[in-house]
């Protein structure tokens, strides 16, 4: 179990159907899992609506934050600035991100995927945040 209380391997799955048959492997391996009482006493606080406006108000801030960026730089080096500010956040917490399973060929789409979504988004972002006002 983790600090937020979920299970996580063979013991959180459901291994047998309603009826107590064994259910099929494939069934049990995307089922929810379960919590711990304290868990939902702890995440019943504060801290996800803390979090939720803190998401909201960063991701609503970005683009004026961009907006002021791009009058000293084009937009290539504002994006290159984007993802060198999430890589020092996310780099000390790579260790906590469970390891995908992986097959022949994944590289290549992640590498495609990688491509079109943060690095042409936000190069996009950015030329259209030059053309139209925001803030």
């Amino acid at each position: 179990m983790d600090a937020a209380g979920f299970e996580f391997g063979p013991a959180a799955m459901v291994p047998f159907s309603s009826a107590g048959y064994p259910s099929h492997p494939a069934a049990t391996r995307y089922q929810p899992l379960r919590r711990n009482s304290e868990s939902k006493a702890r995440l019943s606080g504060a801290l996800p609506i803390v979090g939720l406006a803190a998401a909201v108000v960063l991701w609503g801030t970005s683009f004026v934050a961009t907006k002021a960026a791009l009058t000293g730089f084009g937009p290539l080096v504002v994006a290159a600035m984007r993802m060198l500010i999430s890589s020092a956040v996310m780099i000390p917490l790579w260790s906590r991100v469970p390891t995908p399973d992986r097959r022949r060929g994944d590289w290549r789409l992640l590498a495609v995927v990688a491509l079109f979504y943060p690095c042409l988004y936000y190069v996009f972002e950015g030329n259209a945040l030059r053309l139209t006002t925001a803030g």
